[in-house]
């Protein structure tokens, strides 16, 4: 699952110092404070949500449901675990400079994995718009990916996209909401989805759509976004801890509601035609199913809309992120940015184009958008082990986090994620060889 608002543009950098927020008390203040949670579930669900639910419900129907399972609550965990240091923390640090107290090193490997998740994320969205605007006009799949790379570029740089983004928010919602729709009509038999989410068992030859929904919810950089939206929220020491939780609790259900609704189209419509889903209009045979002519123009509107603003998002982010990192080993302040359009140093500029020209090497293969999604999300799962070990370290030093470190039950589910991408990232890789 990657993620797909302007929010994640600005996700890898300082927040502005705002207000405190009030402390809730009740319930009902409890439910009113709930805000980061709202805008990590929209910056969380993009293109591979959509495209890794929907094949693994089209061919393996709920079986493999207990992974999307596992890898949100798991996600609840290492979130958690992120937003306790961040608010807990006794040096004021922000994720990026915790990273850097417990060694050097932390810091040029985030470099790392992030170089890498903004080639192998772009690579499928700039590829799914491609063959959208194929599928739509019949435009060449390499000219259409050049134009919008070239557009996304010029709009990023000139920052004009928030407005168009917004329309493209409004597809967004009108393509759950029939996710939803079509999820009721199917009437699903609830056995087969409690078994499947429950069940742990790997259909021969799903072992790599198995690591790619672990990589798209679990394996994502974006993961590390959510510091940035409590303390804009006013959220500044451990009193916020409470409430963070709630909203995370919250926005974790929320999510696991949008990709059932996702997958159970997948397996109610897909699957009982018999179709391999290799293509973009693979993707939109469900909705056709439910709304006609219509709701494959409606598809084709939502699934564009997510991979816009999902790659948009991405290659901001994880520009601003790795500008962080080179900061604070330079030992440079870090800044806060005001907007888009402010000054971004030399690196930030290096790190966006190479986001934004890699990519179009795929356009010109064979390889389709579900192809690169899937294979794409199971290597971005890759990245997750390595970061899972510095997280461990960082939040369980006293020197650095004091009496709120990891207690048993965090270390023991951050050292699951760690065992489950570490699984499926060699397996991936064998499966390959």
């Amino acid at each position: 699952m990657e993620n797909n608002s302007a929010n994640v543009a600005h996700a890898a950098q300082p927040a502005p110092v705002v207000a405190e927020a009030p402390i809730p008390k009740n319930f009902w203040q409890y439910l009113k404070s709930w805000g980061p949670g709202i805008i990590l579930v929209l910056s969380w669900l993009g293109a591979g949500d959509l495209v890794d639910n929907t094949v693994a419900g089209a061919h393996y129907g709920y079986t493999l449901l207990w992974v999307l399972t596992i890898s949100i609550l798991l996600r609840f965990f290492f979130v958690h675990t992120l937003a306790k240091y961040d608010l807990c923390n006794v040096n004021g640090d922000t994720l990026v400079q915790g990273f850097g107290r417990v060694g050097k090193w932390c810091l040029y490997y985030l470099i790392f994995a992030c170089v890498v998740y903004v080639h192998l994320s772009p690579s499928f969205l700039l590829t799914g718009m491609a063959e959208i605007i194929h599928a739509i006009t019949g435009i060449s799949v390499p000219v259409a990916g050049i134009v919008m790379m070239l557009i996304i570029a010029a709009l990023v740089l000139a920052n004009t996209y928030n407005s168009l983004e917004k329309l493209f928010k409004v597809f967004l919602v009108v393509l759950g909401a029939v996710f939803f729709y079509g999820m009721f009509a199917a009437r699903p038999d609830a056995g087969e989805v409690i078994k499947g989410a429950l069940i742990p068992n790997i259909p021969s030859g799903a072992l790599l759509i198995t690591a790619a929904l672990i990589g798209a919810v679990y394996g994502t950089p974006l993961n590390l976004t959510y510091s940035v939206f409590t303390r804009t929220k006013g959220w500044q020491d451990h009193r916020y801890m409470k409430v963070a939780r709630f909203d995370l609790v919250f926005s974790c259900v929320a999510m696991l509601l949008i990709d059932l609704a996702i997958w159970v189209v997948g397996a109610a419509y897909i699957k009982p035609a018999g179709i391999t889903v290799s293509g973009v209009s693979d993707l939109v045979y469900g909705f056709t199913q439910l709304l006609g002519k219509a709701g494959t123009w409606l598809c084709y509107a939502g699934y564009f809309s997510a991979v816009f603003t999902t790659y948009i998002g991405a290659a901001v982010a994880i520009s601003n992120l790795v500008s962080d990192c080179v900061k604070e080993i330079k030992g440079h302040e870090l800044k806060n940015y005001k907007c888009l359009g402010q000054y971004h140093s030399k690196i930030w500029y290096v790190v966006l184009a190479w986001g934004m020209l890699t990519p179009c090497v795929w356009l010109f293969t064979s390889v389709g958008f579900v192809t690169l999604t899937i294979v794409n999300s199971a290597l971005m799962g890759t990245l997750m082990p390595v970061l899972l070990i510095i997280t461990i370290k960082m939040t369980n030093d006293k020197k650095l986090i004091g009496e709120h470190r990891n207690n048993l039950f965090e270390n023991i589910m951050l050292c699951l994620g760690f065992c489950l991408v570490t699984f499926c990232s060699i397996s991936t890789f064998v499966s390959w060889f």
